[in-house]
């Protein structure tokens, strides 16, 4: 195994299209409604509604030139509008926004993706909301996937979290250390459904395990997840964070990381969740476990609501 990563943070040339060239109004656009949020993706860019992506807008590097292109999943337009365009202009993908949107209204109608959107929830409390300067976490990503690389089967290697974030206390005293922020790694399990099997807890924390005995890729990661929230600063994406503070350093010791579960619409009514839970030895993990719970019916992610897994557990009725 290698310790290289696909990395997050953009060019330069792709920040100063987004801040004062041709895509400008795309990220004005995005900035003016709180429906949206922009993800980097190192050489592209994702723009989420309801948790999926609106448009892909991929740099393409030629000879002489740089261009920016637009992408709409067709896939979506389950009514087959006229008007929409897999590869729009900006011009166009700007004015019809509201019949893109559209499009993956009905989509979602019939095939509803209800944890992904939680995700983008999740983002917008946390990010850029009225409460956001006050929260403790920051999300630098979602749909992560740590590993690029193969094992020695050839096989894709495994490593898929739904939510990146540093976790940097909202107190004065921290928030003027730029070096204090550490990286937190989240799965969202929405309702009951998605407990176990291929996507399940102890798949999860068996991932987690096993990123955390490559030092180097973790490294990688915190100093890539650095760039992405300073580039997320730069753009005006996350709220409450003075320009001295945008160049952070994510903590790469393997003792600050942690993970964090979180469940969300759980029915107390139903024995899934403890049953699953029950089955997972945190003793047999070097590694913070955690879960979230609500402040109260919420979003925003403090540290007084952070608690080790076991306790979670050990609240729950059934």
């Amino acid at each position: 195994m290698t310790t290289q990563i696909k990395k997050r943070a953009l060019s330069d040339e792709f920040m100063h299209a987004l801040k004062s060239g041709v895509l400008k109004e795309v990220l004005q656009a995005v900035k003016d409604d709180d429906t949206l949020c922009i993800e980097l993706r190192g050489n592209a860019i994702n723009i989420y509604y309801r948790g999926g992506s609106l448009f892909c807008i991929e740099e393409k590097i030629n000879t002489s030139d740089i261009s920016y292109q637009l992408k709409f999943d067709m896939n979506y337009d389950i009514r087959h509008e006229s008007m929409l365009s897999a590869n729009p202009s900006v011009e166009f993908a700007l004015k019809n926004i509201p019949l893109y949107k559209q499009a993956m209204d009905y989509w979602f109608s019939a095939h509803p993706k209800t944890e992904r959107e939680y995700q983008q929830t999740i983002v917008r409390e946390n990010n850029f909301s009225n409460i956001a300067g006050s929260t403790d976490y920051y999300i630098v990503d979602i749909e992560y996937v740590c590993n690029n690389d193969v094992d020695e089967n050839g096989e894709a290697a495994k490593g898929r979290f739904d939510l990146v974030a540093i976790k940097w206390p909202s107190t004065g005293a921290s928030r003027k250390n730029t070096s204090k922020p550490t990286l937190s790694l989240m799965e969202m399990k929405y309702g009951d459904g998605s407990l176990n099997g291929n996507a399940g807890i102890i798949k999860h924390l068996n991932d987690f395990d096993m990123l955390l005995k490559e030092p180097g890729k973790i490294a990688a990661i915190c100093d890539d997840m650095s760039k992405v929230f300073l580039q997320k600063c730069q753009l005006g994406l996350i709220k409450g964070i003075k320009e001295t503070q945008y160049e952070i350093k994510i903590n790469p010791s393997i003792d600050t990381i942690e993970t964090i579960f979180l469940f969300t619409n759980h029915d107390p009514d139903k024995t899934a969740l403890k049953r699953e839970l029950t089955s997972v030895d945190t003793s047999s993990y070097n590694f913070p476990i955690n879960a979230a719970i609500a402040s109260p019916m919420g979003f925003g992610l403090y540290k007084e609501n952070i608690i080790p897994l076991d306790c979670f557990r050990n609240s729950l009725k059934k």
